[in-house]
């Protein structure tokens, strides 16, 4: 494998450049133009690797994958995302000393972001383990970068059981569709219940995969995996029954089977009673609806048989702006049915600042308000209540005005913003420019407007300052101007 140092000539580049000056008028301009979109280093660095690599034109296991990645780089480099070239390389030759083909060890490289720490003991553990059992290293890195950061021990207790069943498609095949079996500790309990369920019956045995999937998931999580075997027949029954349920619909039931096991163990009634809630008031969804819900969100459809969803539906109902509001979140923001421990949590971190129920319901009525209610990444309790605390640290912020403005005046993006720019406008006096109600108020301004603005417009035209004072005012507070 050829060393880092001697990828990095800039063979590549320099022919570039005579090509560009062999060229003529307009043929000329349209190669520099080409050349200026290849400027990045890792662009640079990825371009002379493969030139230098006698059979980087030879096809390999993750060939449209790393054709993929590779146009995106080309078309745009931020596509990147935080690569340098440097670790970049540390990354591809750690796979390529692996025996992983280069184009191979790009595009898995590329895949696991770029925060996380490739290049340790552990993750060269985890390849050297799977090579052992001749597993489809590529697919499955490229698939689950996670499986770097795994137990070593676990994942080789755990292929050692998995190599001794027979598996009809080869165990290879088995871990694509189920990952879980890698990290999740299987035991000897658990080999003999895999054991008794004969994964041979036959290809056209949906039933056969379903148990499958589901061992790796419901069923060993919640402890009754050993019981399995025993229930098979009643197991099956239901199975059937969900089935033939879902062929009521123009639905993917292979596709559902992998995302949402658990409606398959679900039983009949259950399954009608979720089907009578989506179909009669207050939703009313059309029968095309809802094979897109079974379709997108079928672990949303099974939240329909609690009491909890019901009292989450009532709640709704009551604060909504218009009577279709129930009937578009579900079809444009349904993640709020998954969590209604959550939903609930929140309105009560609301109502501490203030926020009364019609404003709630102003907040739904949002594009992408929702989003508030349920556990994400942008929306957290924590940073929720950390950026509440801050508008209401003194008393110029009402929670109408929040609630005109979301959800980005709230999500966990702009906090940075927030923290920067709030002081600074209440250190100038100019909170009461803050507009309630932007019809009554055309001339006024939003939140929404000082976090969404830009820098010198924020600074120039909104504070009537100057670039100097602002930054001044940031370095004194321990502030980063934003």
């Amino acid at each position: 494998m050829l060393s880092v140092l001697k990828l990095l000539k800039f063979k590549h580049l320099a022919r570039m450049k005579s090509s560009v000056a062999n060229q003529s008028g307009r043929n000329k301009t349209r190669v520099k133009q080409q050349f200026v979109q290849k400027r990045s280093n890792v662009c640079q660095f990825l371009d002379t690797t493969l030139d230098n690599t006698k059979d980087s034109s030879s096809s390999t296991v993750l060939h449209e994958e790393f054709q993929g990645l590779y146009h995106k780089l080309q078309v745009n480099s931020s596509q990147i995302l935080g690569f340098n070239e440097k670790e970049l390389s540390k990354r591809v030759n750690m796979f390529c000393r692996c025996g992983i083909h280069i184009k191979d060890s790009f595009a898995i490289s590329l895949s696991i972001p770029s925060c996380l720490n490739v290049n340790n003991d552990n993750f060269k553990s985890i390849i050297k383990i799977l090579k052992q059992y001749k597993l489809p290293i590529e697919r499955l890195l490229f698939s689950y970068p996670s499986l770097g950061a795994i137990d070593s021990n676990v994942l080789n207790t755990n292929l050692s059981l998995l190599s001794k069943i027979n598996f009809r498609h080869g165990i290879g095949d088995l871990l694509i569709e189920n990952p879980l079996l890698l990290s999740y500790p299987l035991t000897k309990s658990t080999l003999q219940t895999l054991k008794k369920i004969n994964f041979n019956i036959g290809e056209s045995s949906t039933t056969i995969e379903n148990l499958k999937v589901s061992l790796t998931d419901t069923m060993i999580q919640n402890n009754v995996g050993d019981k399995l075997s025993g229930r098979l027949k009643p197991l099956t029954a239901v199975f059937n029954n969900a089935v033939t349920f879902l062929n009521n619909y123009d639905v993917d039931i292979l596709q559902i089977f992998k995302t949402t096991p658990e409606l398959f163990f679900t039983e009949a009634d259950v399954l009608e009673k979720c089907h009578s809630v989506v179909l009669s008031e207050p939703f009313c969804i059309t029968a095309e609806e809802v094979e897109w819900l079974l379709n997108n969100y079928p672990d949303v459809f099974l939240t329909f048989s609690s009491e909890d969803s019901q009292r989450l539906i009532k709640y709704i109902s009551s604060v909504t702006v218009t009577t279709d509001r129930l009937y578009k979140l579900l079809l444009k923001q349904p993640e709020i049915f998954r969590d209604v421990e959550t939903f609930f949590n929140r309105v009560e971190l609301f109502k501490k600042y203030g926020v009364v129920k019609n404003n709630i319901g102003r907040l739904l009525a949002q594009k992408g308000g929702a989003a508030c209610f349920t556990a994400c990444q942008d929306f957290t309790d924590e940073s929720l209540d950390n950026i509440l605390q801050l508008y209401f640290s003194e008393k110029d912020i009402t929670p109408l005005q929040l609630v005109v403005s979301s959800p980005i005046a709230l999500s966990l993006k702009s906090k940075e913003v927030i923290t920067s720019r709030l002081p600074y406008y209440r250190s100038l006096g100019k909170m009461k420019n803050l507009a309630v109600n932007r019809k009554k108020s055309k001339s006024q301004l939003s939140v929404q407007t000082i976090i969404r603005i830009n820098r010198t417009d924020f600074i120039e035209k909104l504070c009537s300052s100057t670039v100097d004072n602002y930054e001044d005012f940031c370095s004194k507070n321990s502030l980063k101007p934003l």
